[in-house]
């Protein structure tokens, strides 16, 4: 079974490679990811996603992540270490929009992230 990344949205450029994280307006922290989360994007995309655990001392961080168009194993590595920092400090993290190629690489590389992580809007989260 091939598991193939979202399409890269009409617009993007394709030497524009990288992810950001913009945080949603509003009360409890939202984050928004989007690009190509791999392993050259991890480092500072983890350090955003640590400091907002850190300063914001959320119950609740949720993670939009359904405008990722690539992750490879080092990003959900990221994610699956967040997830873990989060329930160290008693709070637990959402994904929002998950999509299926994220959630079948989690399956393998993070089981912890697939059934401790919860999925939002309607999404299912194998193994959760």
């Amino acid at each position: 079974m091939a598991i193939l990344p979202a399409p890269r949205p009409l617009g993007d450029p394709a030497g524009a490679p990288g992810c950001t994280v913009t945080r949603a307006a509003g009360p409890a922290p939202r984050l928004l990811l989007r690009g190509e989360l791999d392993r050259d994007a991890a480092p500072p995309v983890e350090a955003v996603l640590r400091s907002a655990l850190a300063s914001d001392r959320p119950a609740i961080l949720r993670l939009d992540v359904g405008d990722l168009w690539f992750v490879d194993v080092e990003g959900v590595r990221v994610l699956a270490r967040t997830h873990r920092a989060a329930a160290a400090r008693g709070a637990r993290v959402l994904l929002e929009r998950p999509r299926p190629f994220l959630l079948e690489v989690a399956a393998v590389v993070a089981p912890d992230l697939v059934r401790g992580a919860h999925a939002v809007d309607g999404a299912r989260v194998p193994g959760a």
